[in-house]
């Protein structure tokens, strides 16, 4: 009880290095001062209660692990068997910092690692493989199968290829895979699926690695969009490079400049090498018009320096070209009604002032009329005067008409007289070197409208 020895066997001998003669009668601290308070403690509690104890430890005397049992053979009095495990206890505990490591690698690796057994069941999963799966923990997702944890076309495609690698033992390398989780989430997958075999080299189930490729693929769709672009573009597009060659063409380039011959790795027409030898030399865009057959195409020639070719944008501007000359046309015709009108405002201007005149010139051959009298030598010079006057104030209305100077005035009106009134003017108008037939209606209804409307018609 007091921890002195009383006696060891040979094992003892060869396992710590002492003999039964350096020990005999000695206290434990004596012949090992650094023996730890815990041995003393244990075997004390099993001297002075009599019941046996067995555990494992670390002596740090002797720099090893211990299985050790120990008994009281009498009161007072304890006996102990030791057995080397430091091998052991070593091999586990590498084991389980191996194992702690590879804990670790798995769920942390971002990656989604999972395994099945032969009926592919899930025997193993990672924090990856639950977050693609959808799932909140591994207790949701240990020994369900595909069918289990993913909508049907899914698990359909995912069971066609673990089959394979179970049942033929093939392994599936680098499959890209859209998978869908419970959540309704769509991801691509780039996976790899190997037999997991056992000591006896049986086929047990599958190892499986799946790296979300998600942003990938979305980036390569987004590339492939953008490349499409040019290509879908209707108007032409053209690349040439410093020497010459078309590095590039799309489809609406090939398809409507038909008689350039443009060929991706060819030769650019001799027109276009100049155009592109042009920017190359001056480093500034230039845009100019080409005409191809019947068409006329707007191209717009983009010099890139740093990478060695022009770019060439076209642009069909027939239509354009059409809708612009007949823009000018209308353009023309509407100078010439402008001028017309300036020409009826100072008609009617000028008709204006004469109506004026007029008006005095009748004024004063109705008082000289009157003064004359009808016996007057100057009578009927007078009535030529008057009636020459009211002529000219007819012709001034119909002048202030078409200048449109006057009030909008209907009448009852015969058109026959009417049109008769005109004709004078109309003959005049058109020229003697044109004849004017008059086909008027009999019986014709009157009408009530503005006499000068009538003329202007």
């Amino acid at each position: 009880v007091d921890y002195r020895f009383l006696e060891i066997n040979p094992a003892f001998e060869r396992m710590t290095g002492l003999i039964q003669d350096q020990v005999a009668g000695r206290r434990v601290l004596d012949v090992l001062p650094d023996t730890e308070p815990v041995w003393i403690e244990a075997f004390g509690r099993v001297a002075l209660t009599g019941e046996p104890i067995a555990f494992e430890h670390f002596s740090r005397s002797f720099g090893k692990t211990y299985s050790v049992s120990a008994y009281s053979p009498a009161p007072g009095e304890f006996a102990v068997f030791f057995q080397d495990v430091t091998d052991r206890v070593n091999v586990e505990q590498d084991l389980a910092r191996e194992r702690q490591l590879l804990h670790t690698i798995i769920n942390h690796v971002p990656v989604s690692i999972y395994a099945m057994d032969r009926e592919m069941r899930k025997i193993l999963v990672n924090e990856m493989d639950l977050k693609h799966i959808g799932a909140a923990s591994k207790e949701e997702v240990l020994g369900k199968t595909d069918e289990e944890l993913f909508p049907p076309e899914t698990a359909r495609q995912f069971i066609e290829d673990n089959r394979r690698v179970i049942e033929e033992g093939r392994p599936v390398i680098n499959r890209e895979e859209q998978i869908i989780d419970r959540e309704g989430t769509q991801r691509w997958l780039l996976t790899s699926k190997v037999p997991l075999v056992d000591e006896s080299g049986a086929v047990s189930g599958l190892v499986g690695i799946g790296y979300d490729i998600t942003d990938k693929k979305r980036y390569e769709e987004k590339l492939h969009a953008l490349a499409r672009f040019p290509r879908e573009n209707p108007n032409p597009v053209l690349r040439v490079n410093w020497e010459g060659s078309v590095i590039y063409v799309n489809d609406a380039g090939t398809r409507a400049l038909t008689s350039w011959c443009l060929e991706e790795g060819a030769q650019a027409p001799e027109f276009i090498r100049d155009l592109v030898n042009e920017v190359q030399r001056s480093d500034l865009p230039k845009q100019l018009e080409l005409v191809h057959g019947e068409q006329t195409y707007s191209f717009y020639v983009v010099p890139f320096a740093e990478a060695g070719y022009a770019n060439l944008y076209g642009a069909n501007i027939t239509e354009l070209l059409k809708v612009k000359k007949h823009q000018e046309a209308l353009e023309e015709q509407l100078h010439q009604v402008q001028k017309i009108e300036s020409i009826g405002r100072l008609a009617g201007g000028v008709a204006h002032d004469f109506n004026n005149m007029l008006g005095v010139i009748l004024g004063y051959a109705e008082l000289a009329l009157d003064k004359a009298g009808p016996c007057g030598e100057i009578y009927d010079d007078l009535v030529n005067i008057k009636q020459a006057a009211e002529r000219s104030v007819g012709l001034t209305q119909k002048l202030l008409g078409f200048a449109r100077r006057q009030p909008i005035k209907p009448q009852v009106l015969n058109m026959n007289s009417r049109i008769r009134s005109v004709r004078s003017i109309l003959s005049r108008l058109v020229g003697e070197h044109i004849e004017l037939v008059w086909k008027l209606q009999r019986n014709l209804w009157h009408v009530c409208i503005d006499p000068i409307q009538v003329d202007q018609i």
